[in-house]
């Protein structure tokens, strides 16, 4: 029974799929799409792994793995898996599962090498701009004040939606949720002694993450509307 590509990325499940950068990690995990050559299964994700351990199946080449750029949208993975199907359908057609008498391994004929490495010579989205924005913090920083900081009127929560919904009508994604890093950026203002407004306070009470810093009675008073510096 002859072997057919079956694209099972889901652009439904997160904005940013291939994007994940763990704590104390510099870098972000690298990306890739994958090739099953037993079931023609095609997916993309980040490794999930830190360092080079990859599973019994990739390194037994049953599952072929492509390098593909960590700050793609869902819909920009979509069109490189498109871009590529014609390519991964000559791995799959060359391709076959054999025993080597202690593993089952992948094998590909000549034209499935040659697709592969076409492949690998595709920028996979690399040379294009990633619609996935890793380091919002610095993204907002750089609109300045009103990029991350709500007028002292305004409930905290419709300004925290404004933002989203203008990311996502500027094309943008990011990896991570847009109120924690709001949140964070806040709290960190609070700790650097700078004047905090009233409905920001409020919220970071509310929120939870000052409560045990050394600065909860200052939010307190910056919560009642009350300056701690005019003391």
């Amino acid at each position: 029974m002859s072997k057919t590509i079956n694209i099972v990325f889901d652009p439904t499940k997160s904005e940013a799929p291939l994007y994940a950068k763990y704590q104390n990690e510099i870098l972000p995990q690298p990306a890739f799409v994958t090739l099953n050559l037993e079931t023609g299964e095609v997916d993309a994700d980040y490794n999930g792994e830190i360092g080079n351990a990859v599973p019994m199946n990739v390194w037994h080449g049953v599952v072929r793995r492509y390098n593909i750029s960590n700050n793609l949208s869902s819909d920009q993975v979509a069109n490189v898996l498109e871009e590529i199907k014609p390519l991964l359908e000559r791995v799959l057609d060359g391709g076959s599962v054999e025993w080597d008498g202690s593993n089952w391994v992948g094998e590909l004929t000549e034209d499935a090498e040659q697709a592969e490495q076409e492949i690998e010579g595709e920028s996979l989205g690399y040379d294009i701009e990633g619609h996935v924005i890793d380091d919002l913090a610095s993204w907002l920083s750089d609109a300045g004040t009103d990029g991350w900081m709500p007028d002292e009127r305004q409930d905290v929560n419709e300004f925290i939606k404004i933002i989203k919904d203008q990311i996502e009508a500027d094309g943008w994604v990011t990896a991570s949720d847009i109120g924690d890093v709001l949140t964070e950026m806040w709290a960190e203002h609070l700790y650097s002694g700078e004047f905090v407004q009233s409905n920001v306070a409020q919220y970071l009470q509310t929120d939870g993450r000052c409560s045990d810093s050394a600065w909860v009675d200052e939010l307190a008073a910056y919560a009642r509307g009350e300056n701690p510096g005019d003391d």
